[in-house]
């Protein structure tokens, strides 16, 4: 059986060995302000959503904050309570 620790699945979740965005130290940061492995990854990819277009001289990198936002909603957490129909208001 193969132990993974929460830093490792952080990092698989939010795709770092892709997209090395963030240090372990900066990981474990988001780790123990969020307490949970899911908590801290919807911050960080809300984090990486608000990245904007950047040009170096004559090279662009288009954002990527679509492909981010989607990949929040994987680690929202659902609201709480039910949300009352609008005849039982």
């Amino acid at each position: 059986m193969v132990i993974i620790t929460d830093l490792e699945l952080l990092k698989f979740k939010i795709l770092n060995n892709k997209y090395p965005f963030y240090s372990d130290s900066e990981l474990e940061e988001f780790l123990e302000v969020h307490e949970t492995v899911e908590k801290a990854a919807y911050a960080i990819c809300r984090n990486l959503a608000s990245i904007t277009d950047v040009t170096f001289g004559s090279n662009s990198v288009v954002s990527m904050s679509k492909f981010w936002l989607s990949k929040a909603v994987e680690f929202r957490t659902p609201s709480h309570g039910r949300i009352p129909r609008a005849d039982e208001v």
